[in-house]
């Protein structure tokens, strides 16, 4: 399987938007300030990461965490 996001890390996660799709999403629905390390997005603390995840996975797509496929996540 492909994914269109892999995120790893623990405390700071770093979002790897893979497809057009990602980057589009991320575009549309984080807001305020980001900070991006080559081409990936950090975020701090887990609940602001489930929180993406959830929205991610929601609008159908497919989301890594720390090499789990995520699939049907907060559904």
């Amino acid at each position: 399987m492909s994914f269109d996001v892999v995120i790893q890390g623990q405390g700071v996660f770093m979002i790897d938007p893979l497809s057009e799709r990602a980057k589009q999403w991320i575009e549309e629905n984080i807001r305020g300030e980001q900070t991006w390390l080559h081409d990936m997005l950090a975020c701090e603390g887990s609940r602001n990461t489930r929180a993406i995840v959830a929205g991610m996975v929601r609008d159908g797509l497919n989301v890594e965490v720390n090499g789990v496929d995520m699939k049907g996540f907060g559904q």
